[in-house]
């Protein structure tokens, strides 16, 4: 018998409405564990090597982990997987909310949606009962719209829902997928999603997840209890959720201010989590399957934006719609962040899209010529607002910004491109590189670009980062990697991280062995991460990318921080290189960043030693 899993991918073909089940056998949950691992492993089988990332060629996965439906506390996510439209590399993201868990007991671990419908459509999962339908009426609606509809035509308010908003329809490349409140807003997999005319995927199932030793897993939830009630960071985080970050990163001058020109914002108390629970937090809220309310349910009861209401925002939000675009006003980022989840909007690189705009604006690389009269000045949070419908709805510059900023600053051109702050073409998640080095390098050697949840502050701030380290920050980056690997594989929420001060441990090796009833140690975990980040390394050399591309933008180089605690601060390029070199090394990689033989080999992954290897086919650089 099999536990913690459902046993089943369902396959979803668009263009030829075909649906099939497949049986998973045991050895792939014991190489991939799940989520990530599963994606990983899939897109780099089925997918072909450089076709366009909005075609009918492109696939979208949905993958649960061993965890989701167990009832564990902080497992309650849902990951997709595709190439992404935004960058072109390997894209996973992760959302909360019952979807991922729903999807489990409908009775399957993964779905793939494979073509284009002809016709706008939407998926509803029954159990065993698959539909592809009409789903025309949905078109151009925004996302909590669309979920009440589907909700309301299935007589069910228990469906989940996960779908796209206008920003997706429109192909706007960062658009990302909804369900309740909660995004996939990673690289644009709702761009994916729009492509294919797929508006919405509903999910409704009956079937009981079982595992292997309900007793002990019981008794390893309590312990979990208790230890979430005595930990100091899950009192905070319950109160102030993210939000209090902003004071955290203000304190130590590496709060992103104008497009990352400072690492101070003189108004920071504005948008404090403080002010923020004060003045508009209505109740906290937690996810599905999680004792810790670390959302909000903020309100706006007056001013311009009265009415405003969302579930957030999160320390993300405030930073791109605030420090970052130089707004001080708290209703603002309120309104910005339900916008954005309305049109189905990716929040950090929309806000990051704007802050590249005012920065251009302000030195006159572009003009009111080129914004539609639109005074595109740091500090305009009405400009900012209006940004998001011209990017959503493709109108104006608004059309050029939905490219993402790597494409808007080389269509822009004009000496913009110095202001795109992007890593492999996806915008820079909102902390400061010259200040965080840790962080920084996460985003220098990630798969997907600059994503904050790989190597992620906690670690910077020494809570992760052992007192016996004895080799250097590519090491640790290895390791930090490789838990955020197997945390996403198992989907477990990267809070238990900083709660728990759990990374691979024993009590993760006793959790998932309760679960699945499999011998799981934690070197057999480190070889399933190492799996993991060879095959999303091995997908991003076949699409052509290098070495070349593990870089940093050339203001945390070139700029030093100006003022503030941090005063002075800019990233030396000599150690950065040498940090690249070594965390190759500890991935087994050669000089080049491309995975050796015998690594492959160790992994078992003869079948992408081909690409690798063959150098008519995969040359060193792009």
């Amino acid at each position: 018998m099999l536990y913690g899993y459902a046993g089943k991918i369902l396959r979803i073909n668009l263009t030829t409405s075909k649906i099939t089940k497949e049986d998973i056998p045991e050895d792939f949950y014991q190489k991939y564990l799940g989520g990530n691992g599963f994606g990983a492993r899939l897109l780099y089988t089925e997918l072909k090597p450089k076709i366009d990332p909005l075609s009918s060629e492109n696939i979208l996965i949905f993958a649960t982990g061993p965890l989701n439906g167990a009832m564990i506390p902080m497992a309650s996510k849902l990951c997709a997987i595709s190439k992404s439209p935004l960058t072109g590399t390997f894209m996973d993201g992760f959302c909360s909310g019952r979807i991922g868990s729903e999807l489990k007991y409908a009775g399957y671990d993964i779905l793939v949606i494979e073509g284009k419908a002809d016709k706008p459509v939407y998926l509803f999962v029954d159990d065993d009962i698959i539909q592809l339908r009409d789903g025309m009426s949905l078109w151009g609606k925004d996302t909590f719209t669309t979920q009440i509809m589907i909700k309301n035509e299935l007589k069910d308010e228990s469906v989940q829902v996960a779908c796209i908003g206008p920003a997706g329809e429109n192909l706007v490349r960062y658009a990302c997928i909804i369900t309740e409140q909660r995004a996939v807003g990673s690289g644009g997999l709702g761009a994916v999603m729009g492509s294919k005319n797929l508006k919405a995927i509903a999910v409704r199932g009956s079937k009981l997840v079982s595992v292997f030793n309900t007793a002990k897993l019981e008794q390893f939830v309590q312990r979990i209890i208790v230890k979430i009630k005595e930990e100091p960071a899950a009192q905070v985080l319950s109160k102030y959720g993210t939000a209090v970050v902003t004071s955290v990163l203000q304190y130590i001058g590496g709060l992103p201010t104008k497009n990352w020109q400072s690492g101070i914002f003189p108004d920071s108390k504005a948008l404090s989590a403080e002010t923020l629970v004060d003045k508009y937090t209505q109740k906290n809220l937690s996810c599905f399957a999680c004792m810790i309310p670390c959302g909000h349910y903020s309100v706006v009861k007056e001013g311009p934006y009265k009415g405003a209401i969302t579930n957030g925002p999160e320390f993300q939000s405030i930073g791109v719609f605030g420090p970052l675009t130089g707004n001080k006003r708290l209703d603002a980022i309120i309104m910005a962040d339900r916008l954005c989840d309305e049109y189905g909007l990716g929040q950090i690189s929309a806000g990051v899209c704007i802050s590249f705009a005012m920065e251009c604006f302000e030195r006159g690389l572009i003009t009111k010529k080129d914004t539609d009269g639109i005074e595109l000045r740091f500090g305009n949070h009405e400009a900012m607002i209006k940004m998001l419908r011209k990017i959503t709805y493709r109108e104006g510059i608004g059309d050029i910004l939905a490219e993402g900023v790597k494409r808007a600053s080389a269509i822009l051109g004009r000496g913009t491109e110095r202001y795109a702050i992007h890593v492999k073409g996806m915008e820079m998640a909102c902390f400061c590189p010259r200040v965080l080095k840790t962080q920084a390098f996460g985003f220098v050697v990630s798969s997907k670009g600059p994503s904050h949840n790989e190597v992620r502050i906690t670690a910077e701030l020494g809570r992760l980062i052992p007192n016996d380290l004895k080799n250097g920050l590519g090491y640790l980056a290895k390791e930090l990697m490789d838990w955020s690997a197997i945390a996403n594989s198992l989907i477990w929420c990267l809070s238990a991280e900083r709660i728990l001060d759990i990374k691979l441990s024993e009590e993760v090796v006793e959790m998932l062995n309760f679960t699945t009833g499999m011998d799981f140690d934690k070197t057999e975990l480190v070889k399933i991460a190492e799996r993991i980040h060879n095959l999303e390394r091995a997908f991003n050399i076949r699409e052509g990318f290098s070495k070349q591309d593990d870089v940093l933008p050339k203001r945390f180089l070139k700029e030093a921080i100006p003022e503030g605690p941090a005063k002075g601060l800019k990233i030396n390029k000599k150690i950065l290189n040498a940090t690249i070199d070594e965390y190759y090394a500890a991935r087994g990689w050669d000089k080049g960043g491309r995975p050796t033989m015998n690594k492959l080999l160790e992994l078992g992954l003869e079948d992408v030693m081909v690409y690798i290897n063959d150098e008519e086919r995969m040359p060193a650089g792009k």
